[in-house]
């Protein structure tokens, strides 16, 4: 869409230039207020295509569906300890999730730090907190790498086992755990990985 909107803009800017051209060249007068005109037209959209392209990027601001008087609320009840202590939650989760082999403590986990990513973004709405990394880093770190983590931690399950039939039996009890936290498209999505 952005694409035949930008051509569709240089066809229109190239006809307004061309019809500056013959507008200064032509010496038929009524020929002149006709290409006149079209260069105010023509010179009118190309304006508004570009206009409507600067709003769009003026738009593309993150808005959060926390009510207003939730981050009211929020204002001045964590202290820098606290902040600090949810930041270590946070770290602290996903370095467990990337070295366990028990998918219960990874999915608990995950939930976890999920809860204290969130609180954090609700700082940051707030103004209470201003660091770096931000909530959207930690959203993004823990969402993008869930599946990834889960398949690592079922191969870690599974290296453990020693014979084909525990290999069988753990391998199930690792999937039925894992379907008390994920909805079923989910756990068939974290199977098909590679």
């Amino acid at each position: 869409m952005k694409i035949i909107k930008k051509l569709i803009s240089i066809f229109i800017g190239l006809m307004s230039i061309s019809s500056i051209i013959i507008f200064l060249t032509e010496k038929n007068p009524t020929l002149k207020i006709i290409f006149f005109i079209e260069t105010i037209i023509f010179g009118l959209i190309t304006y508004l295509l570009l206009k409507s392209k600067r709003k769009i990027k003026k738009v593309n601001i993150v808005t959060s569906n926390i009510p207003k008087e939730n981050l009211n609320n929020i204002k001045g009840t964590f202290s820098q300890y606290e902040i600090n202590n949810l930041l270590r939650i946070i770290e602290e989760s996903y370095k467990i999730m990337q070295n366990t082999n028990d998918i219960k403590t990874l999915c608990e986990r995950y939930e976890l730090a999920m809860s204290k990513i969130y609180t954090l973004k609700e700082l940051e709405l707030a103004n209470e907190y201003k660091g770096n990394p931000n909530a959207d880093y930690y959203i993004s770190l823990f969402t993008s790498n869930y599946y990834q983590l889960i398949r690592r931690c079922h191969d870690k399950f599974l290296k453990k086992v020693k014979t084909k039939k525990e290999k069988i039996i753990e391998e199930d009890n690792f999937w039925k755990v894992l379907s008390e936290y994920v909805d079923e498209y989910t756990l068939q999505d974290i199977k098909n990985l590679n």
